[in-house]
């Protein structure tokens, strides 16, 4: 698998900010909610399954591109979004006990549903975080990345939940 370095351009320049990824305003949002709500529940589609092209294709695709309102539409009912008491509880347990292996996030990513290529996964990584965390595309996880994973996971995919450990001390 080829490392970091030879990702490293093609995430910059692919989800570089100087592409031209367009602001979606009030009335777009507002829009696209009142089209997209209806058909998500007469056809009872998963959270999971409301996608954009990057999340399918990430090696060919780039819209809805890293400023496309996610978050606001799972608040409307429409996609996925980790809950943030699960993101903090990964990330607490990543403060302990570290970054998991490369190997198992990728395994965590293709088990949300990402097409993970085994030669280029940055392109997954990136696709992801354009989706999830679109302020800081590397192609590569790091513990904000991971947390909002696994906790995606968790929510949607009947992973193990996190286990937040315990500093205090108990006496008998």
């Amino acid at each position: 698998m080829p490392g970091p370095k030879r990702s490293r351009p093609w995430v910059a320049r692919r989800w570089s900010p100087d592409r031209h990824f367009a602001a979606w305003n009030e009335q777009q949002i507002a829009a696209l909610i009142a089209l997209a709500s209806p058909i998500v529940h007469r056809h009872d589609i998963k959270a999971v399954d409301v996608v954009g092209h990057s999340d399918i294709a990430p090696d060919r695709k780039t819209d809805p591109g890293p400023r496309f309102p996610w978050r606001r539409l799972h608040e409307a009912g429409i996609g996925a979004w980790p809950r943030d008491a699960d993101v903090s509880c990964f990330r607490q347990q990543m403060a302990s006990d570290g970054l998991p292996a490369e190997k198992t996030l990728i395994a965590a990513l293709a088990h949300y549903g990402y097409p993970v290529e085994a030669e280029r996964p940055w392109m997954a990584i990136a696709a992801f975080q354009a989706h999830f965390r679109p302020g800081a595309i590397s192609g590569q996880f790091d513990a904000e990345s991971a947390a909002i994973l696994l906790a995606l996971n968790t929510r949607y995919r009947q992973s193990t939940p996190c286990q937040p450990h315990s500093n205090e001390v108990h006496h008998g």
